[in-house]
């Protein structure tokens, strides 16, 4: 009976011993596909012991102020981590940049040629637009098994330039938060 007892014990005491693993991640990303900030909520789908699967979705907001636009962008992606050591990875990602973005644009109308008047009529237009860009990043992650600090930084090209800008900081990204 002692045995029983001994064992059924064990068998609890295992349970109530074991770390909880740390799931979820919360973190602000600067760089990348976003070419600026992000907040994000990431979580991992599968958690083996060498492979992470995980998805991400962020919030970002940008004014572009010389030329009137705003732009709400939406990071997607999907993480494949392949563990080097302990809490370090190699991160391999797929990802999308989401952007609905507003712009005003300043028309001016004049009243026809011959008019010594110059009559201009001047009026905004405001142009919505949605556009994806997809693109891939290999890079380092800290990702605890445990709550604590996550890190991550990348290499990320988008697939599809949005503009001819060739910045930096649209290639590399760092991402720093907790992990729970």
């Amino acid at each position: 009976m002692k045995l029983l007892i001994t064992i059924i014990g064990i068998m609890f005491s295992v349970g109530v011993l074991a770390q909880d693993s740390a799931n979820n991640n919360v973190f602000i990303e600067a760089g990348g596909p976003i070419g600026l900030y992000s907040v994000n909520y990431e979580r991992i789908l599968q958690n083996d012991s060498n492979v992470i699967f995980a998805v991400r979705i962020g919030l970002a907001y940008d004014i572009n102020s010389p030329i009137n636009s705003t732009s709400i962008i939406v990071p997607l992606s999907f993480s494949l981590l392949k563990k080097m050591r302990n809490n370090h990875y190699l991160e391999l990602r797929l990802a999308l940049r989401n952007e609905y973005s507003n712009s005003i644009h300043a028309r001016s109308q004049g009243s026809g040629m011959g008019d010594t008047t110059m009559t201009f009529i001047t009026y905004d237009e405001v142009v919505h637009d949605f556009t994806i860009y997809p693109s891939i990043g290999i890079g380092y992650r800290y990702q605890p098994q445990s709550k604590g600090l996550f890190f991550n930084c990348l290499v990320q090209v988008l697939a599809i330039q949005p503009n001819a800008e060739d910045l930096w900081r649209n290639k590399f990204n760092v991402g720093v938060g907790y992990a729970f």
